[in-house]
């Protein structure tokens, strides 16, 4: 069942389209990602959803209901979609308590007092927070603030969660672990969550569905297995991930040419005779040492090491390549090395 649809949505200032006929739909208790740069149109499309944005055209229904519609004129505000958002920087009240501030949408509703105090103490059982109820957000960290606008967002059922950008302010460390509570989160409530970020990591890691957007547009959505091993574009293939590029001649449906070397590589409908770009990722190139003669010869320029991985950089003829070697690979500077690239896990874009 669709819990979020969006259709043909729009959003101009001026003659300026920051999102630009974007249709999508979430199906109930999925998490589902906008992943893009700054500037993409991916929190504007969200504040529309939210109601916080009125779009220029398009049309939004929540579970069921349509909130908005430019054609028939419904515009339902925010207030009353029933949609718990967790913003940038919180925005949680200092004068508060932590409890204080998750009780706040239930006084807004005019929730009784006892139902309130139960409400407000199960979610914060839900963050681990309970035992700070007590507590001003001065007194907290960052991870445990973000932990109270997440209770505050859920504490009143919404139909749906909003999260935009919800760990940009945290150090590294810590958003990796509020990544795994978020998604658990998530998962035991089966709330329908639209996320925003434009980290690929957060991304892949939390999603069911990404979707990628650049210049207003959705370019391509799918599971984020999909999105990172089958891009559509140059575009997705750079922004999801690290990848190499390398300009070829498609020779026929299964195979490429590179400098005269014939490299098998699925290239599906494009022309023989055209040319196309290679990409392939660094973890799926097969390093060896010395050179053999079904692989491409290249010198290590770089090595460094990463504790899980060794990061090579090579120079094979005109071409620099990234690979990942194993973190016991010995390759210094200068060493000959041999370079193979696997033909089920390399892709054939239009130039």
């Amino acid at each position: 069942m669709v819990d979020l649809a969006v259709t043909s949505l729009v959003k101009a200032f001026g003659p300026t389209r920051a999102v630009d006929g974007v249709d999508f739909s979430i199906p109930d208790g999925a998490l589902a990602t906008f992943l893009g740069p700054s500037g993409c149109g991916k929190t504007t499309t969200l504040r529309m959803v939210a109601g916080l944005e009125t779009p220029t055209a398009g049309r939004i229904t929540l579970g069921g209901e349509t909130v908005y519609d430019s054609a028939s004129g419904i515009a339902i505000p925010a207030e009353r979609r029933e949609i718990g958002m967790v913003f940038q920087s919180y925005a949680i009240w200092p004068h508060m308590t932590v409890a204080g501030n998750v009780a706040f949408p239930l006084g807004i509703r005019k929730l009784g007092r006892e139902e309130t105090k139960n409400r407000v103490i199960e979610a914060l059982k839900l963050v681990r927070l309970d035992h700070l109820a007590e507590r001003y957000p001065a007194q907290l960290s960052g991870g445990q603030q973000q932990r109270v606008a997440l209770a505050r967002a859920i504490v009143f059922q919404p139909r749906i969660l909003l999260l935009d950008e919800p760990l940009s302010n945290l150090d590294a460390k810590l958003r990796e672990d509020m990544r795994g509570e978020i998604r658990d989160l998530q998962q035991r409530l089966r709330m329908t969550t639209l996320f925003v970020t434009h980290d690929q990591a957060e991304a892949l890691a939390m999603s069911d569905v990404v979707m990628v957007m650049n210049q207003g547009r959705i370019v391509q959505a799918g599971s984020p297995r999909d999105i990172y091993q089958r891009p559509a574009d140059r575009f997705v293939a750079e922004f999801v991930g690290w990848t190499n590029f390398l300009p070829v001649t498609v020779a026929g449906r299964d195979s490429v040419t590179l400098d005269g070397r014939t490299l098998r590589a699925e290239a599906g409908a494009l022309a023989q005779g055209s040319r196309a770009t290679l990409t392939v990722r660094p973890e799926d190139i097969i390093i060896a040492a010395g050179e053999a003669p079904d692989a491409l010869p290249a010198r290590v320029r770089t090595s460094m090491f990463m504790g899980t991985h060794t990061i090579l950089e090579l120079e094979a003829g005109p071409h620099m390549l990234v690979a990942h070697a194993p973190a016991q690979a010995d390759h210094a500077r200068g060493d000959t090395v041999s370079v193979r690239l696997p033909a089920d896990r390399m892709l054939v874009l239009p130039a």
